[in-house]
């Protein structure tokens, strides 16, 4: 609508001009260093329109990989949604080998492909692939080395569903040390303190839970 107004305008105003310039086309003369150029109005307007033309045609070749890199850009990320939820979708129904794989294609297009990582870790775990599980872990962690404490969190809450209690108690440590007192971290903590039976480490670790 916006730009339909623009060029009636524009057509408004180039019939009026034309109208005047038919009229007496006006003359003009420029002097540079010795030399002088004549023409009339409507040619210079032409060289002016021209010349405005052409720079803007520059401008938008210069402007041009940028905007094909920012078209492309947008156009992997919302593939790589796509994927993201497809994957997420496969893996609610139970499709945990199918679902593992667009996760993981998602996150090589994703501009934050940490949900991704943990995700394909997620459905790695469901179908009992420890080692590939980890390592989508461990590229979690690479990606997003600000977010150790959900990447452990989440290798901890699998190796306890797996009753792998001293690489959990070793997980959990390790959080211990970068978050102390972190309340999500002490309540798995307690719950592989009483799946163990070592009572006299639960009964310290509960009034800071409580806390």
């Amino acid at each position: 609508m916006k730009f339909g107004a623009i060029v009636v305008v524009v057509l408004v105003l180039s019939a009026v001009a034309a109208h005047f310039l038919l009229g007496d086309p006006g003359y003009v003369a420029i002097t540079f260093r010795g030399y002088l150029v004549e023409m009339s109005v409507p040619v210079l307007i032409g060289i002016a329109v021209l010349l405005i033309l052409i720079v803007w045609l520059i401008r938008r070749i210069i402007q041009a990989p940028r905007l094909i890199g920012e078209a492309a850009g947008r156009y992997r990320s919302g593939r790589a949604g796509i994927k993201l939820t497809r994957g997420m979708i496969e893996v609610a129904e139970g499709n945990f080998a199918r679902g593992e794989k667009l996760l993981a294609r998602a996150a090589s297009t994703s501009d934050a492909p940490l949900f991704n990582y943990l995700q394909a870790a997620r459905a790695a775990h469901l179908q009992g692939k420890d080692e590939r599980r980890d390592e989508w872990l461990k590229l979690a962690y690479e990606q997003a080395p600000e977010a150790a404490n959900a990447v452990l969190l989440t290798q901890a809450e699998f190796q306890l569903d797996r009753e792998q209690y001293e690489q959990a108690l070793a997980t959990l440590r390790r959080i211990e040390e970068n978050s102390k007192d972190h309340s999500h971290a002490l309540a798995l903590l307690a719950r592989l303190y009483f799946k163990l039976g070592d009572w006299p480490s639960l009964a310290q670790v509960l009034p800071r839970l409580e806390k």
